[in-house]
């Protein structure tokens, strides 16, 4: 991740563009993926803030995919509530990903309310 933050010796020619760093890190969400890793998910998400980044839909499903695989239904569901509040677009990638955080949770009440 310090690949992407600012240093006086990068000139602005040679400094990734946007759209770059915001798949940089999304891709590094979801490859923190994993039940013993998902908090460094949730970091490298708050990260993005830091470096002038706005949270997206492909980090906001890297991220709820995360959240499912560590069982964090609940986050998962506040997340997809973010979504709406900053008018970000879903798909139902997005949408399926926050349906299987309440299912694997054994959350089905509240996986079905999303269908």
């Amino acid at each position: 991740l310090l690949l992407f933050t600012e240093e006086p010796s990068i000139s602005q020619a040679e400094k990734p563009s946007s759209d770059k760093r915001q798949k940089f890190f999304s891709s590094a969400i979801h490859a923190f993926g994993s039940p013993l890793s998902w908090e460094l998910a949730f970091h490298t998400f708050e990260s993005m803030t830091t470096q002038s980044l706005q949270h997206d839909m492909d980090s906001y499903t890297a991220l709820i995919c995360a959240s499912s695989s560590a069982l964090q239904w609940t986050w998962a569901l506040q997340l997809l509530a973010e979504t709406q509040e900053k008018n970000v677009k879903i798909n139902s990638l997005l949408l399926n990903n926050a349906m299987m955080a309440c299912y694997e949770s054994e959350q089905w009440e509240a996986s079905l309310a999303l269908f």
